[in-house]
């Protein structure tokens, strides 16, 4: 990936008492920048700064890549700060009637992961950071690589952007989507091993995560406020806090607490994972954890079905009367872009490409059913395939001297139908063979379907109609 830095000393010397936003691609140098380059100019101006995390293990994380620079500079300037702070200390202040200690102590504010302050408002307390961030009056830095569910906020703050995505800068590779559960995870197996360690994240249930864990052998992961904190695997969260670059696991499950913000520098992480994302931007997040290596990227697609039904529990929540301003955000956003989604003939994995055209995405299940569909009509070229009715004329012993495989006409839209699930054009199952010959040709399969006559006054089914497949060597 392209990296830069996306800061210097005359944005930062020209910044007025207002929002500002960076909206850069991950792993392009948000973090180094803000370390690199607005620390030391904040310091040698003896300004006070305030950067805010959202998870625990992204502020340690950052404490650790800051300390040496943050060292040098408080014995060099004696009195200035720099202090690292998970928004959810403000908002506790702030619910406690204790947010002055907040109002009058920093002279400049970096909100990393700034889109939190919308997709994290399932918590009921992201209007406290809003608030504290329009009550204090110095410029505020908002930080992301996902803005989309935070652009009404831009919007609302009217904040001047330094920096917007550029999409095609990635460290993705290849994405592989999937829609069978079952396929996934074999493999995931699979593809497990020293030299390509896996990290995946789970949707649903904590519980249902640990399980999957379990049977894959996987180190859990979760956040220290959830229920099953005991059972996860404390030795990785504090390799990773510490920065390590060879972690003592080859395959990590983790729970949404480690969608954003957190670095994984273990080169030998090169494959992520995902189970049933519910937005794209989770995806793009949890790909963006693997920072030392070109990343082949998996996800389990959610079905249409799942998606609505998620948008039906958006619209319950909707309307209620005592939600908060954030989580309305939120919700309107995300029936939004379920909405968009699910107008895409290909679901979730079109709605991917239309947002990372440059991203190589390949449809497994396709690949899959495009080699099945290949080998079943490979094993039927030059067969003729005869009607039911016309074969149950013939005797037995005249039978076994034609060269069938035991298929009929019947039989083999049967299987079109079933097991390939071919339809005609109102979706209905009663179809002829006008409609294979179609659908082959659409599908761009190198075989055609044609019917013939047996006219060979030899053969037992002389005079009689059939069906052949033949294989095509060059198709244009």
């Amino acid at each position: 990936m392209r990296r830069e830095l996306l800061l210097n000393d005359n944005q930062l010397n020209e910044m007025k008492n207002k929002f500002y936003a960076i909206l850069a691609e991950m792993g392009i140098g948000k973090t180094h920048s803000i370390k690199t380059v607005a620390l030391p100019w904040a310091f040698e101006k003896s300004m006070r700064i305030l950067i805010l995390t959202h998870r625990t293990t992204l502020k340690v994380q950052t404490e650790n890549e800051t300390q040496e620079l943050r060292e040098k500079y408080h014995s060099l300037f004696r009195g200035n700060t720099v202090e690292i702070v998970n928004y959810q200390k403000i908002v506790h202040d702030y619910m406690n009637d204790k947010k002055e200690e907040w109002l009058n102590k920093y002279d400049m504010v970096f909100f990393d992961e700034a889109h939190c302050i919308v997709t994290d408002s399932w918590n009921g307390s992201t209007d406290y950071i809003v608030q504290f961030l329009e009550e204090i009056n110095v410029p505020r830095v908002l930080v992301t690589g996902t803005p989309k569910y935070l652009m009404p906020l831009i919007e609302k703050w009217k904040a001047e952007i330094l920096r917007t995505i550029d999409v095609t800068n990635t460290d993705i590779e290849q994405i592989r989507f999937y829609q069978k559960q079952e396929t996934f995870i074999k493999e995931l197996k699979i593809s497990v091993s020293d030299s390509c360690k896996v990290l995946a994240f789970v949707n649903g249930s904590s519980n249902r995560i640990l399980d999957l864990s379990t049977k894959l052998g996987a180190s859990f992961i979760c956040s220290k406020s959830n229920i099953l904190y005991p059972f996860a695997d404390k030795e990785i969260i504090s390799e990773i806090e510490n920065n390590e670059v060879n972690l003592s696991t080859n395959l990590i499950c983790a729970t949404s607490v480690w969608n954003e913000g957190i670095n994984i520098k273990d080169p030998q992480f090169k494959a992520v994972a995902s189970f049933f994302p519910r937005r794209v931007d989770d995806v793009y997040q949890q790909f963006a954890r693997a920072r030392e290596s070109n990343i082949a990227g998996c996800v389990l697609v959610p079905t249409n079905q799942m998606l609505s039904g998620i948008m039906m529990k958006n619209n319950e929540e909707l309307e209620k009367n005592d939600l908060s301003f954030t989580r309305r955000i939120f919700l309107n956003e995300h029936n939004k872009e379920i909405r968009e989604i699910l107008s895409c003939n290909g679901g979730f994995k079109e709605y991917f490409m239309r947002r990372y055209p440059t991203i190589q995405c390949i449809d497994v299940d396709e690949i899959n059913y495009d080699n099945k569909i290949c080998d079943f009509l490979d094993s039927l070229v030059g067969t003729k395939l005869f009607k039911e009715e016309d074969l149950s004329q013939i005797s037995n012993t005249d039978l076994n001297k034609i060269t069938i495989k035991n298929m009929t006409q019947e039989e083999f839209i049967e299987t079109m139908i079933e097991e390939f699930r071919i339809r005609g054009n109102q979706g209905q199952k009663n179809i002829k063979m006008t409609v294979i010959k179609k659908w082959l040709d659409e599908k761009n399969y190198n075989y055609k379907l044609e019917p013939n006559r047996d006219r060979s006054r030899k053969s037992p089914t002389y005079g009689k109609s059939f069906w052949i497949i033949e294989k095509l060597i060059d198709k244009d």
